[in-house]
C-alpha cells in the first residue's frame, strides 16, 4: 500500500513539474518527457534503499495494452531457468526471440516485460522467451550470465527448424554479448555454435559499467539514469575482477569473435542518453572491422524508451524498426537457402 501511494504521489508531483517547467527536447513527445522525469525521480530516490524498494514500484508501474490480448502467454522453465513464453495467437511461427531484460542486473523481471514481449512477438511474428534470470545482490554475478547462457544453449538444442534471435536492453544487451562470447568459447564442449544465432538486437546495451569515462555525462539531465544511479548498481554487482570478461565490452577485442562467426547486429541507441558514446564507439569498431552491423539513433530519446510502449509513442516506431530488421534477416536467409 505504501509503495502504491508513493507511486501515485510521485506521478502527481512529476505531472506538476511538467506543467511548471514546460521544457523538453524538440524530438521528444510530452508523454516521453513525463515518463523520463518519473523514472528519473524513482531511480534517484532509490539510492541508499534496498533494491526491493524500486522493484515494488516498478511492478506497480507495469504497462498494459490490447496487444496482450493478441498473444498467448505461459510460464515455463528452460534449463531450470524460469521464463515466460509469449506467442502470437494469429499464425504459427518458427522464429524464436530470447529476450534478456534490463535493470542494472538488480531490477526488472520477465513479468514486467510481458508487454514488451507481446510487442516483439507481434511485430516480428516470433515466439518470444522472456528470461527471468537471477538478480543481484541476492544472487551475485555471474549468476545472471550463467542463466542466460543456459537458456541459449538449451533453446538452440531444442530448435529443430527456424531461427533464434538474441535481444536485450541495457544490462540485458550486455548479457546478449556475454552469451555470444561464451558460445564461441565453449562451442566444442557444448555443441552449440554462434552460427546457430540468426542475429542479435541490442537496445542501448550497458557496455562499459566499469569504465565511467565512457559515459555521455552531458546527457544526464535528459536521461532517466545518471552516473550516481549507475554507480549504485555497479557497487551492488561488481565483486571481483573475474567478472570483467562478462561485463566489459569497451573494446571489440574483448569479444574475441571474428567477423565470420559473429551474427549480424542491430543496435538501437537513444540520442539523449548517457550510454550514447560507448554505443557509438562500439558500432564504429564493428563497422571499421567490417562486421555486419546496423545502428539506429533516435534523436532526443532517453535510455530504453522502447520498453515504455505504448505510453511513449516514439517507442512504437523503434519496435517497428526491430520487426523490420527481423523480416530483413529472414528474407536474406530465404534467398541463401
Amino acid at each position: 500500500m505504501l509503495a502504491l501511494l508513493d507511486v501515485i504521489f510521485t506521478s502527481i508531483k512529476t505531472l506538476i513539474s511538467l506543467l511548471i517547467n514546460r521544457q523538453k527536447l524538440p524530438n521528444r513527445s510530452w508523454r516521453a518527457e513525463f515518463v523520463q522525469r518519473l523514472a528519473k525521480s524513482m531511480l534517484s530516490r532509490s539510492i541508499g534503499k534496498p533494491f526491493t524498494w524500486v522493484r515494488q514500484r516498478q511492478a506497480i508501474l507495469t504497462l498494459y495494452s490490447p496487444a496482450l490480448f493478441k498473444v498467448s502467454r505461459q510460464q515455463l522453465k528452460i534449463a531450470g531457468v524460469p521464463c515466460i513464453e509469449v506467442v502470437p495467437k494469429a499464425g504459427v511461427t518458427d522464429k524464436t526471440i530470447l529476450y534478456f531484460h534490463g535493470g542494472g542486473y538488480a531490477v526488472g523481471s520477465a513479468a514486467g516485460y510481458q508487454l514488451m514481449g507481446a510487442k516483439l512477438a507481434l511485430g516480428s511474428q516470433a515466439r518470444v522467451i522472456l528470461v527471468d534470470y537471477r538478480l543481484v545482490p541476492e544472487h551475485p554475478l555471474p549468476a545472471a550470465q550463467d542463466d542466460c547462457y543456459a537458456v541459449v544453449c538449451e533453446s538452440l538444442s531444442q530448435q529443430q527448424t527456424g531461427a533464434v534471435y538474441l535481444m536485450g536492453d541495457s544490462a540485458g544487451g550486455a548479457l546478449c554479448l556475454s552469451s555470444l562470447k561464451r558460445l564461441h568459447r565453449d562451442a566444442q564442449e557444448t555443441g552449440c555454435s554462434l552460427t546457430d544465432i540468426r542475429a542479435c538486437v541490442l537496445i542501448s546495451p550497458w557496455l562499459t559499467p566499469l569504465n565511467p569515462e565512457q559515459l555521455s555525462v552531458e546527457n544526464e539531465a535528459t536521461d532517466m539514469i545518471d552516473k550516481v544511479i549507475t554507480d549504485n548498481w555497479v557497487n551492488a554487482f561488481y565483486l571481483s575482477e573475474d567478472l570483467r570478461d562478462d561485463l566489459e565490452f569497451v573494446e571489440l577485442e574483448s569479444l574475441g569473435i571474428s567477423k565470420v562467426q559473429m551474427p549480424p547486429i542491430y543496435l538501437q541507441v537513444a540520442g539523449a542518453e548517457i550510454f550514447l558514446q560507448q554505443n557509438v564507439r562500439f558500432y564504429e569498431q564493428l563497422k571499421a572491422a567490417d562486421y555486419e552491423v546496423q545502428l539506429a539513433i533516435f534523436n532526443d530519446q532517453f535510455h530504453v524508451f522502447q520498453t515504455f510502449a505504448p505510453l511513449v509513442p516514439e517507442a512504437e516506431q523503434a519496435l517497428d524498426k526491430i520487426g523490420e530488421f527481423v523480416s530483413s534477416m529472414e528474407s536474406v536467409s530465404n534467398k541463401n537457402a
